[in-house]
């Protein structure tokens, strides 16, 4: 047990390498990380909002204090999008826009790149390697629990006596996460961190812990999740100039992990087949999602130029809110991007995209191909849940987090020793990438 803790350790520190920085940031970041897991699981024991928000505040003053106040053009742009889109828009007070924007700003200055400053990108390094660790722990850990019968959605740690609820009615575990759609996810990119750790190391423990990690997310019954998870590694297998050797072996694992699957097959997807028959019967087409795309696209076409409301909805549009908080499912994240800041905001938020992908698609390390294989999975995932904008939500923190890194892999690979270097970078061999047995 100790020889593979110390081989992950030191696999993982590989694979999410980040460059030396004095230990005081090394704590904020690992406090902060702490605090956000906490959130997404069995809560914060004080106000949560209080907590979280307070951190964020730390970590920021902390940034400035050592390394002054730099901003990322993209984000300078966003920003003014957004002042102009409230102080323009007749946004509804209940949506509160002023106050979100703030927390909004606060997050993306911290766990993004948007703070265009070394010490940040070193923060950044170190907050996005302590969360996947606090991934892997909730996406493995699930798996367990479910055979357990804990599960923390229904009543915080109940105990359930059989499957007939899961199986019954699909979306309602959650293992060690707060709700099942959190865990979707999480699990999600628990899976790829296992998927890259293999190519790293030809241990069989990874490809345990990658399938526990995929049957979380099938546990969970979320689709989104489990299509980003499939789409990010079929990209990375087609796409990745990976050799023909990793390439047998990664397929290898996809059926391994299938086979494993057929002897709880009844059990683990029935959740899943059933969340998708009752889809159908609430809706017209596979995608329960329809409705919300229509609504976005709708107000879109009504207001395109600076949207219908930074974090709003059109409240006349049909869709549901929160009358109390204004509180809202906006079903998407890019098209609520669209929908709120019209083609303006929508063209800024491209931009950030695109710059998550050159920069990682020009880096030949396992960090940038994990990183990026990330973004791929939360790219797609995007497409059907809606918290790009929410920025006091554990989703829009790790959805914004592994844009940071990468948008910051090129330039922390540059800080890294040149002692370290020859540990994260993928040798090649012409246009082919040589892993397994001959990486390091």
């Amino acid at each position: 047990m100790i020889k593979h803790l110390k081989r992950f350790y030191a696999d993982s520190k590989v694979l999410m390498g980040a460059p030396a920085c004095d230990k005081s940031v090394k704590r904020i970041a690992l406090i902060f990380s702490t605090v956000a897991l906490l959130g997404a699981s069995i809560g914060i024991p004080f106000t949560a909002d209080i907590v979280y928000y307070g951190i964020l505040l730390v970590s920021l003053m902390l940034l400035m204090y050592k390394g002054g106040f730099k901003l990322s053009a993209p984000f300078i742009a966003l920003y003014i999008i957004i002042f102009l889109n409230i102080a323009i828009t007749d946004i509804p007070p209940l949506f509160k826009p002023v106050q979100r924007t703030i927390l909004f700003i606060l997050l993306t200055l911290v766990c993004t790149s948007a703070m265009d400053t070394n010490i940040a990108v070193k923060f950044r390094a170190y907050l996005f390697r302590y969360t996947v660790f606090g991934l892997i722990i909730i996406g493995v850990g699930s798996f367990f629990c479910f055979f357990a019968g804990i599960n923390m959605m229904a009543g915080r740690a109940d105990m359930m006596s059989d499957f007939e609820k899961y199986s019954s009615t699909g979306g309602w575990f959650s293992g060690l996460a707060s709700h099942s759609m959190m865990l979707g996810p999480i699990a999600m990119i628990s899976a790829l961190a296992f998927y890259f750790l293999y190519q790293k190391n030809t241990d069989k423990i990874y490809l345990l812990l990658f399938f526990a990690s995929a049957m979380s997310a099938v546990f969970a019954a979320s689709r989104a999740a489990l299509l980003g998870l499939v789409i990010a590694i079929v990209y990375n297998l087609v796409t990745g100039k990976v050799n023909a050797v990793i390439r047998k072996r990664m397929i290898g694992i996809l059926t391994l992990s299938a086979i494993l699957s057929i002897p709880i097959a009844g059990i683990a997807f029935k959740g899943v087949l059933n969340k998708q028959a009752a889809r159908e019967s609430q809706s017209e087409g596979l995608n329960s999602r329809q409705d919300k795309f229509d609504y976005r696209i709708a107000e879109f076409k009504s207001s395109p130029i600076l949207g219908v409301g930074f974090c709003a909805i059109d409240t006349t549009g049909g869709d549901r809110f929160d009358n109390r908080d204004g509180r809202i499912e906006p079903g998407t994240s890019h098209l609520s991007v669209l929908s709120m800041l019209g083609i303006s905001g929508f063209a800024v938020y491209l931009v950030i995209l695109y710059k998550a992908y050159a920069n990682t698609k020009k880096m030949h390390t396992l960090h940038s191909r994990f990183v990026f294989t990330c973004f791929i999975a939360f790219f797609v995932h995007a497409w059907f849940e809606g918290y790009i904008f929410a920025a006091g939500g554990f989703l829009a923190y790790l959805y914004w987090l592994v844009i940071g890194q990468c948008i910051d892999c090129s330039r922390a690979y540059k800080m890294i020793t040149k002692r370290d270097k020859k540990d994260v970078i993928v040798p090649r061999i012409g246009n082919t990438e040589v892993t397994g047995p001959h990486f390091p």
